[in-house]
């Protein structure tokens, strides 16, 4: 498959709208608009993975960081953080997400990774290893 209908533009257009996230945040590295008047015909099968990508970030992490009530958002970590947590087969799944986001929220709202180990009452070195293991490094932005 080589493209894809210029209509599943919209689709993520009503994603943004329903899930509260930035319409440009899900077009970003598309090469497409979110303006509805942007409607072509056809799209390359790779935009198409874009959006999608784009769209399981903005509307999965985002969207738990922000019910946790974290300023943080995994679509603006550094590209190597984001490649190190996609690349992670996650086996206990829900309960290892919801462990790295809340772990990334602290580092963030201390600003450092030595301040947020302090406040767990945690060595730094285990603190270091227990990130790492989970494909992240600082600085996470």
């Amino acid at each position: 498959m080589t493209e894809v209908s210029g209509k599943t533009l919209e689709l993520f257009r009503r994603i943004a709208e329903r899930t509260g996230v930035a319409a440009d945040e899900l077009f970003v590295g598309s090469g497409h608009s979110p303006d509805r008047t942007w409607a072509p015909e056809y799209i390359p099968w790779r935009d198409f993975c874009v959006l999608c990508r784009n769209a399981r970030r903005a509307c999965g992490s985002d969207q738990r960081l922000a019910d946790m009530g974290s300023d943080l958002r995994a679509t603006r970590l550094s590209s190597a953080n984001q490649a190190g947590l996609e690349a992670r087969d996650w086996p206990n799944n829900f309960d290892d997400l919801r462990d790295v986001a809340k772990h990334l929220d602290l580092i963030h709202r201390e600003g450092s990774l030595r301040k947020a180990a302090e406040r767990l009452k945690v060595p730094l070195a285990t603190y270091h290893y227990l990130l790492r293991g989970f494909g992240v490094s600082t600085p996470l932005l």
